[in-house]
């Protein structure tokens, strides 16, 4: 079984103390001063954020020698559940983090600081719920101990921030932000091998023609060395300035360990009963003019090969929740276009309510990995990808994102990514092979895939 390590092995009760913001800074500025500590962020299309520094608890769950599956989601819900408020008024407790894309996943490498499962309740949070912005501070108050003290106590750690952030507003500091770095001069690119990769796809298309599998998504990798070290909140920056129309994510458990990218699909969101996801696959570029946009796009809608990929995708998803959401379907008849900046996707949206004893985890554990991040049939095309891939996927492409203990939260895929620190990288993408691929423009794909982390760590500048 795999196992939990946690910063608190008893049941504690947390202590929260909310102050409203006129005028809030941006998250880099905030997450600035939390340098040395844990510090993440999240952020959706519709302009909402949270960022949050500092862990009061750690869930962590070490993968076993043989693939358990469901065990770290489980396991994850259920040490957290040892978290209360200390006033059952308040929002449940919620933490941010995420699981790898396989069960069996060791951190090791590149990857060394995220385990098959990792999840920090924060200390400290600062968010834009749309009409203003939020700070919260966190303290935990064991068994025996009186919330009243504790609380005090966070009532002055929260003036004390709020008067931090005024005074390095005032004095214009750009910490975090852009400040005045440039392009990177003079990047040393290494990309996974071509031949290798396209004798991959040749790989999954034989799988295919002989009925073993009827997709499966092959990714490749850029290793990214940079002629100095780029700061990781630069790189948030950057991801959150050309990626408005996605979900971004930046998650720093331990110091110049980052794993940061901008997911253009939903796993999974469930707020009260509510369950939201989106089936996205299928792919295409942008045009150079609004002319060339407009016919890229109609190309894509047309398309028998995506149209069939995203429809593998949809119908999959609402097979897998039919027995856990009512009614699970798709919100619109035809899939429409999702278009961001250099690429665009088919896209449909899936609704549905949640059943009795459902959460976010259970959901999320079910439908992933997806045939829109994996393959299908699942088990299949995981086989087949461990054979054809010559490295570790890591968190790429699991699900990332955060939960309460009250069972709502919001998942993403780790997708567009990029993981390390300083000035060392690696960027991983991938492309859906199913019937009528070819080996070249899947390659070109996943060439534009790369493209979002790319230019976040090489400030804006074409590689």
């Amino acid at each position: 079984m795999p196992h939990t390590q946690s910063s608190t092995r008893t049941a504690t009760r947390l202590v929260r103390v909310a102050l409203a913001l006129e005028d809030g800074p941006s998250p880099e500025l905030f997450l600035a001063g939390g340098e040395g500590e844990s510090r993440g962020y999240w952020g959706g299309p519709d302009g909402r954020w949270v960022a949050w520094r500092g862990g009061l608890h750690t869930l962590r769950v070490e993968a076993p020698a043989a693939r358990s599956s469901g065990d770290r989601f489980r396991m994850v819900g259920e040490a957290a559940a040892q978290v209360e408020p200390a006033d059952p008024l308040e929002a449940p407790p919620r933490f941010f983090g995420g699981f790898a894309f396989r069960d069996d996943h060791q951190a090791a490498g590149v990857w060394s600081a995220f385990p098959t499962a990792l999840f920090i309740l924060p200390a400290v949070e600062l968010e834009w719920s749309g009409s203003g912005t939020t700070l919260r501070v966190q303290g935990m108050a064991p068994e025996g101990a009186d919330p009243a003290a504790v609380r005090r106590a966070l009532e002055l750690r929260a003036e004390e921030i709020r008067e931090e952030l005024r005074e390095v507003e005032a004095a214009g500091a750009g910490a975090g932000g852009e400040g005045g770095a440039g392009p990177v001069a003079d990047p040393t690119l290494s990309p996974s091998s071509r031949a290798h990769f396209e004798a991959g796809v040749q790989t999954v298309l034989e799988a295919i023609r002989e009925g073993r599998i009827q997709k499966a998504v092959l990714a490749r990798t850029l290793d990214v060395t940079l002629s100095s070290p780029v700061d990781p909140l630069h790189l948030l920056a950057r991801f959150r300035r050309e990626n408005a129309s996605a979900h971004v994510f930046f998650f720093e458990p331990e110091p110049g360990q980052v794993v940061a990218g901008a997911a253009p699909e939903v796993v999974g969101s469930l707020r009260g009963d509510l369950f939201r996801a989106t089936a996205v696959a299928g792919s295409i570029g942008r045009g150079r003019d609004e002319a060339e946009d407009v016919a890229l796009g109609e190309r894509l809608l047309v398309s028998v090969k995506d149209r069939e990929e995203q429809d593998l995708t949809l119908r999959e998803m609402v097979r897998v929740l039919e027995s856990r959401v009512e009614r699970p379907s798709a919100q619109e008849p035809e899939p429409r276009l999702l278009v961001l900046p250099r690429i665009q996707h088919l896209e449909s949206r899936i609704e549905g309510r949640a059943l009795e004893g459902e959460t976010i985890l259970s959901l999320v554990s079910a439908l992933h990995p997806t045939p829109a991040v994996c393959g299908l049939p699942r088990d299949g095309a995981l086989e087949l990808l461990s054979g054809v891939e010559p490295f570790q996927r890591g968190w790429y492409a699991g699900p990332v994102g955060w939960f309460d203990v009250g069972g709502d939260g919001e998942f993403v895929p780790a997708l567009r990514s990029a993981v390390g620190g300083g000035s060392r990288w690696r960027l991983l993408a991938g492309a859906g092979i199913v019937e009528g691929s070819a080996p070249a423009p899947e390659w070109e794909e996943t060439a534009m895939k790369l493209q979002p982390a790319l230019r976040a760590l090489l400030n804006g500048s074409p590689p």
